[in-house]
């Protein structure tokens, strides 16, 4: 069943995401209109030592394609008292007519005149197989990530302008994408992926996997591997440790 998502919960998962400074790099974004920038971020997630426990964490892993182009809302996070604040703006590599008006890190940036908070994207995704879970395929789940696109005005206010807002090593889904994601449920219903990019990885035509970041001790040695290989694992697991969840 499709829920409506109610965007602060994204922040509700239990240690998913820790609320840090989050230096924004601004570039412009090829694939991206003339005018729109593209802002790339860092988050710090909580590590997930490994796969296994990847699959204990996740309440439900599908492979799943990508329905839509997402809906993006602004959230204020929910701050722990006596963290930073997150926001954190420099201009880098911008060209010459986007530069004037940029600041330093920790001043406020005229290109960066988003609405307050962070951007949360809803996506929808069509479940295609369930390798851990309840959810049937053909169902369509939401799933919620971090960043988004947002309209905005330009520094001088004279016109609007798109922004897009993401993270190093998850870069925003995209319509059609095919991956394997390993989800949390949140309170209303809705997905998001567990340990950020440590739980999404993508599907290519010939059913192989290519985790976001290789680097990351959930996606080693399983580069250019299938997604039949990847589901023997998981239901090892589950039948290891009793992880049906």
């Amino acid at each position: 069943m499709l829920h409506k998502p109610t965007f602060p919960q994204f922040f509700a998962l239990a240690g998913t995401l820790t609320v840090a400074a989050i230096a924004l790099t601004i570039s412009l974004g090829p694939s991206q209109p003339e005018d729109a920038l593209v802002v790339e971020g860092h988050a710090t997630f909580r590590t997930v030592p490994s796969l296994e426990a990847l699959t204990h964490e996740a309440s439900l892993v599908v492979v799943d394609s990508v329905v839509g182009d997402g809906q993006t809302q602004m959230v204020r996070p929910i701050q722990p008292p006596g963290q930073p604040a997150v926001s954190a703006a420099h201009p880098a590599q911008l060209p010459d007519a986007k530069k004037q008006g940029a600041t330093i890190a920790g001043q406020a940036a005229a290109p960066l005149n988003v609405p307050p908070g962070q951007p949360i994207t809803a996506f929808n995704v069509r479940v295609e197989r369930t390798l851990k879970g309840m959810v049937k395929p053909g169902s369509t789940i939401t799933v919620m990530q971090l960043g988004g696109t947002v309209i905005v005005p330009d520094s001088g206010g004279s016109r609007l302008q798109q922004q897009v807002l993401q993270y190093d090593h998850d870069p925003l889904m995209a319509r059609d994408e095919e991956h394997v994601l390993f989800l949390s449920v949140n309170d209303d219903g809705t997905y998001a992926v567990v340990g950020g990019d440590q739980g999404r990885f993508r599907v290519d035509r010939a059913g192989r996997i290519h985790p976001l970041d290789r680097l990351a001790a959930t996606g080693r040695n399983l580069a250019g591997r299938t997604v039949d290989d990847l589901a023997n694992q998981v239901s090892a697991t589950v039948l290891t440790t009793g992880s049906v969840r």
